[in-house]
């Protein structure tokens, strides 16, 4: 019923498809790796999409392969139920998943998802805000708290998974207020692990259109940062619809 109001409907348009992160003239076109699927999907659609898929994606949780969701909850405590019932009809488990928006204080952990291992940085000094990630129970992790250089300018929780014989992957969950200007702080984030030679995987809210890079300079001055440190933005499509706007 919602979608049916919206003026943009993702899942009746393709138009999507020729949005871009970079200019048809601009050289960095050609430097943004083009093999990134990003679509829109329903959970039935999305089902399919793994049904046919089996062939070649292996989605079984072990050492090899690695499943991430990402999802600005606001507010666990209010639609724990909600998302319970949506991680069961994907018919995948994921290795972990990322929530923004938490809103949960330093008495709340009572949210506990059977075969994860949940963990949660609550917002100290007022309500909202929070993050929160729950990690597949087969994960060998720690927390690594030495890449929260802040609070100030984004909230953040990260873990390393330490992987045998393999190299270890870093996963980070970060919620950006969108007042605060983060550039200098993100980029002495992205400085510092990218020291590590990990694989790393940044998740989370930033408020921020990528669409208007070019003429919005938060916007551009985050996708230039990203790109230097070889970053590159998976989601590439609005994930934000209202009635009148994406």
């Amino acid at each position: 019923e919602r979608l049916s109001n919206l003026k943009f409907n993702p899942l009746l348009s393709s138009s999507h498809k020729e949005f871009s992160l970079c200019n048809d003239l601009d050289p960095d076109s050609h430097f943004y790796p083009q093999s990134f699927d990003c679509e829109y999907y329903t959970e039935g659609s999305f089902n399919k999409y793994l049904s046919e898929s089996q062939s070649y994606l292996n989605l079984n949780n072990n050492d090899n392969t690695l499943s991430l969701l990402h999802l600005s909850i606001r507010s666990i405590s209010k639609k724990f139920e909600e998302f319970c019932n949506f991680l069961g009809n994907i018919a995948v488990d994921f290795s972990a998943i990322a929530l923004t928006e938490t809103w949960l204080n330093d008495s709340s952990h009572s949210f506990d998802i059977p075969g994860f291992n949940f963990i949660h940085k609550h917002r100290a000094d007022k309500i909202g805000g929070g993050v929160g990630l729950y990690l597949s129970e087969y994960l060998d992790f720690k927390i690594r708290a030495d890449f929260v250089l802040s609070d100030s300018y984004a909230e953040s929780l990260f873990v390393e998974i330490n992987r045998q014989k393999k190299t270890n992957i870093v996963i980070g969950v970060r919620y950006r207020p969108p007042t605060d200007d983060f550039i200098s702080e993100m980029d002495k984030l992205i400085t510092i692990v990218s020291g590590e030679n990990k694989v790393i995987f940044l998740l989370g809210d930033w408020n921020l259109n990528l669409m208007n890079h070019f003429h919005h300079r938060i916007t551009g001055e985050f996708l230039e940062l990203l790109y230097s440190r070889m970053f590159f933005p998976l989601i590439t499509r609005p994930t934000r619809i209202t009635a009148h706007k994406a």
